[in-house]
């Protein structure tokens, strides 16, 4: 073998040994642009490029990610579906297995934490539809105490109304006993004489007027 042609095998060691996963992410990354040029294929996909990156990444396995991209898509996801960020624990469960990231909603989706979320909104549309009735109920209560109310107010004045009534009576009462202390035929006897000479005075007058 000549020095030429082991020189060559050599760099081509080397150029193998520098290669890194990020180095491997950028190749994939630069033949999925390739590929997405192709105006064949964009015109087999009616999405919008946008939509397309992000289908097929949803779709791709994160495992060519470096960790701490992992991480952060895993905590977006968890964000997504159960609305928290997840623990450490939670994020080495899908960090470190050959995984999609609409996988890991699926999962997520199945998880009884999300069934426990999705008892809770159901339950919290029960107690909003509770507290609706009750307030329906509560303007009626309030209607039927403010009709009381005014009723009340009626008869307080109504009944302030008798008792000046009664209360007139009782002094013009006192008043016939001051006057009369013989009693009350004597009033009556001085009622009666009055019409009787009352009735004298007319008929007299009448008398007078026919003649």
């Amino acid at each position: 073998m000549d020095s030429q042609t082991l020189h060559n095998k050599n760099n081509t060691a080397n150029n193998q040994q520098l290669q890194t996963p990020h180095t491997n992410q950028f190749n994939t990354n630069l033949s999925n642009s390739r590929i997405n040029s192709n105006p064949s294929s964009n015109s087999a996909n009616p999405l919008p490029k946008n939509q397309q990156q992000a289908t097929s990444n949803d779709d791709q396995s994160i495992r060519n990610l470096s960790f701490k991209q992992r991480e952060d898509l895993i905590k977006a996801i968890y964000q997504e579906v159960l609305g928290k960020n997840p623990t450490y624990a939670e994020i080495d469960k899908f960090a470190y297995k050959d995984i999609t990231p609409n996988q890991i909603r699926l999962s997520l989706l199945k998880s009884p934490e999300h069934a426990e979320i999705i008892n809770k909104a159901a339950q919290h549309a029960q107690d909003q539809e509770t507290i609706n009735t009750l307030k329906s109920e509560l303007k009626q209560v309030v209607y039927i105490v403010k009709s009381l109310q005014e009723r009340v107010q009626i008869k307080a004045a109504i009944l302030k109304e008798k008792q000046l009534e009664l209360k007139q009576l009782r002094q013009f009462i006192k008043k016939l006993s001051d006057n009369y202390p013989e009693g009350p035929s004597a009033f009556f006897c001085t009622i009666y004489k009055t019409e009787y000479n009352t009735q004298i005075i007319n008929s007299d007058n009448n008398g007078k007027l026919g003649n």
